[in-house]
């Protein structure tokens, strides 16, 4: 059982690492404060008061999310980590897991290209396919992968 916790600990660490340098590339707003939420619960010491931690929800996000600046995410935070009440970090720590297992970009291999006309696209290399983006990370297209035996 203990290697199963100390193995749950470091997958969470490695999630937490993805998202705080920006390898996980959320795009919604409300999935952000939710995974903000169970990183927050999760580290969060006993003693601490909830809006204390809130007036740094910042420190819980990558450097370069458009929501770093965003005060309104606060007040998406806060309701997550109130459903959270009672909740035990490990409980967290494994909610985020499932959280992020299931999103499309988890995994992705990222790079950058220009297309023919030379506008700088980025593109996301995924297990179920390709998906293309503006330079601003807009969704584009999405290639499917073909599989021929």
């Amino acid at each position: 059982m203990i290697v199963h916790v100390f193995d749950r600990h470091l997958f969470y660490l490695s999630v937490c690492e993805s998202f705080l340098s920006g390898k996980l590339r959320i795009t919604d707003r409300q999935l952000t404060a939710q995974i903000v939420s169970l990183i927050i619960h999760a580290e969060m010491k006993v003693e601490q008061n909830i809006h204390q931690v809130l007036l740094r929800y910042q420190d819980y996000l990558p450097e370069a999310s458009p929501w770093r600046g965003d005060s309104e995410l606060r007040w998406l935070i806060f309701p997550e980590l109130e459903k959270l009440d009672g909740v035990s970090k490990a409980v967290a720590e494994y909610r985020l897991i499932q959280m992020v297992d299931s999103l499309l970009l988890y995994g992705a291999s990222y790079h950058t290209a220009r297309n023919s006309v030379g506008t700088s696209l980025n593109i996301a290399v995924t297990s179920s396919g390709i998906v293309f983006f503006s330079e601003d990370w807009n969704e584009l297209k999405r290639s499917e992968p073909i599989v021929s035996f």
